[in-house]
């Protein structure tokens, strides 16, 4: 097996600070842990991130329409960088 190549991405190295929901990119390397009256555009946009990453990155979000499933308590990725 030989060194991985220069653009691969190492899996994440910080752990969540709280629970999280299934579907949440392995590679996150920033977390937002959502608070009442947080919505999904609120915590992407506060984050530096667009909301299509934030989905894509969290994948629960989705699931019963956009947002219908952000937990409060709950860590959800705000980057991969």
């Amino acid at each position: 097996m030989g060194p991985a190549p220069a653009d691969a991405v190492p899996p994440s190295t910080k752990k969540a600070p709280a629970a999280t929901q299934k579907g949440i990119t392995s590679r996150c390397t920033r977390w937002h842990v959502a608070k009442s009256r947080d919505s999904c555009y609120w915590i992407a946009k506060n984050n530096g991130c667009s909301l299509g990453a934030f989905y894509a990155w969290n994948k629960a979000l989705s699931d019963g329409g956009e947002c219908a499933q952000l937990w409060v308590g709950y860590a959800y990725c705000v980057s991969t960088k």
